[in-house]
């Protein structure tokens, strides 16, 4: 991890920036929509029509019905897939239409 000459991480400059401009909940949606595309895989993600995050609840709207009714069964591991990776309770529900 590259540090500045004071000895302050970078990581712990941008968290700091992160928090004093007030973007958290903007900068974790933007998290979670390209966790969906890297934990989904191309399959998926190619018949997803749109994924976006409002009031800490998932939305993906996809194309193909079948595909639909097997995430919507999915939709507690899905939760818990990206909560996990994220490394906090962020995402409260996934609604899938």
């Amino acid at each position: 991890m590259k540090k500045k000459k004071d000895g302050i991480p970078i990581r712990s400059l941008i968290e700091q920036m992160i928090q004093k401009f007030d973007v958290e909940d903007r900068f974790s949606e933007a998290r979670v929509v390209t966790l969906w595309r890297k934990l989904m895989g191309r399959p998926i993600v190619d018949r997803t029509k749109s994924v976006y995050v409002k009031d800490r609840k998932l939305f993906v709207e996809v194309v193909s019905a079948p595909l639909r009714n097997e995430l919507h069964y999915a939709k507690e591991k899905i939760k818990s897939m990206i909560n996990e990776d994220l490394g906090e309770e962020y995402i409260l529900e996934v609604i899938v239409r």
